[in-house]
């Protein structure tokens, strides 16, 4: 049960996450960091009546998405992806719930990618 990275760029963040959760994307920790992630597209499996969601971390944190259906495919490119909206203390992290045998995969694009010469 863990959040792995499939794939992580300059500018593009792909992880799976797999089992329970919640798991936190610490922007600040990202190679390189960014300001805050934009959730571009989603793959997920579901069994039952769980549930996905994708929080932005804030003093509130904000609920940009959840996932109920058991199996879907999800593409936010086509209006630039789900930002995040979280208002007063917002981090620009990201908090995924995941029940205990669902799965996803997210595609996430970095805001401000902090890259260095």
């Amino acid at each position: 049960m863990a959040l792995t990275v499939v794939e992580e760029g300059p500018r593009n963040l792909v992880i799976k996450v797999l089992g329970i959760g919640p798991y936190t994307i610490n922007v600040g920790t990202l190679n390189p960091p960014c300001a805050e992630l934009v959730l571009m597209h989603a793959m997920h499996a579901i069994p039952g009546v769980d549930v996905i969601t994708i929080d932005s971390e804030a003093t509130v944190n904000q609920r940009e998405a959840q996932y109920n259906s058991y199996t879907d495919t999800h593409c936010y490119k086509r209006f630039g992806g789900l930002q995040n909206t979280a208002g007063d203390g917002k981090t620009g992290n990201v908090i995924i719930g995941c029940p205990a045998e669902g799965f996803a995969v997210l595609t996430f694009r970095k805001v401000r990618p902090v890259i260095s010469s």
